[in-house]
């Protein structure tokens, strides 16, 4: 019995062994399913712009076969299409160019623009932007100083027309909080009374960028009495021929014989007619009224 039971039990024993070592094989088995289920959300996270990882306790690494599409977004753009400096319209661009050609000078404003009404012996200055601006005259002792002084939206200045001793001219400035370098009417009285508009104080140089110019967005246009030339520059436009963008509009020494004949966007009215500015003559806001002088 003792025999039989030593064998018997021998033979248990070896089937212990056996179904062990298959147990222990199972649950290796297991073990490995786990960590490959792991390392395949890792690597999903990680294609997915998951910056954490989920494990990092498996050399396995799982790589996806292709990236996920990015996310769809979606954002609105307006581009804005500058006019032609050929033409002082619209146009598809806008090209520099250090000798303007001949002037444009009309009777009236625009059709998109309001009319300007003069006031004899005034100079008329219309605030249609939706912000405040800062006017400043020079010379001072011309009539008297006029430094930063206020014009809120939707508001007009009048102040009377100056005239200096020397018959030198007088400079209207005009900026804003954010347009810091000003957009200029320049006018004199001598016999009449002539005027012209300029950038070239606020305009980024050699380039047709006004951006940085009180109203340019919305357009500018300066006059005098009925039938007067009117000088207009449409929302955005490079208006190289209704207004100064180049000193002395192109003429030098050099080239003055050339350059002389060349009409500048100078107007002239008989004199005491005065002077009427608008600034963002195109925006909603001046379309919203009508000026009466």
């Amino acid at each position: 019995m003792l025999n039989y039971f030593d064998e018997r039990g021998s033979l248990l024993l070896v089937m212990n062994v056996l179904l062990a070592a298959l147990l222990a094989q199972a649950v290796r088995g297991c073990a490995d399913i786990t960590v490959t289920e792991t390392v395949w959300v890792t690597a999903t996270n990680v294609a997915s712009g998951v910056s954490s990882l989920a494990s990092t306790s498996s050399s396995l690494v799982v790589v996806p076969t292709s990236t996920p599409p990015l996310p769809v977004t979606s954002s609105l753009s307006t581009t804005t299409v500058l006019p032609t400096s050929q033409t002082g319209g619209p146009g598809p661009s806008a090209t520099y160019n250090p000798l303007p050609l001949p002037a444009i000078a009309k009777t009236a404003s625009p059709h998109n623009f309001n009319a300007l009404v003069n006031r004899e012996g005034l100079t008329v200055i219309h605030n249609s932007c939706n912000y405040t601006l800062f006017l400043t005259v020079n010379p001072p002792q011309c009539g008297g100083i006029v430094h930063g002084h206020e014009i809120a939206a939707g508001e007009t200045y009048t102040e009377p027309i100056r005239s200096c001793p020397d018959d030198s001219g007088i400079s209207l400035q005009i900026t804003s909080k954010v347009h810091t370098k000003p957009i200029l009417v320049e006018y004199s009285e001598r016999n009449g009374i002539s005027y012209d508009l300029s950038f070239i104080d606020c305009l980024e140089k050699t380039t047709t960028n006004m951006s940085g110019c009180a109203g340019w967005d919305e357009g500018h246009q300066c006059g005098s009495a009925s039938g007067c030339p009117v000088f207009a520059c449409q929302p955005g436009e490079y208006c190289d021929r209704t207004s100064y963008t180049i000193p002395e509009y192109g003429l030098t020494e050099a080239n003055k014989d050339e350059r002389n004949p060349v009409p500048a966007p100078v107007g002239w009215c008989k004199a005491n007619s005065g002077i009427v500015w608008e600034i963002c003559a195109g925006s909603q806001m001046a379309m919203a009224r009508k000026y009466s002088g």
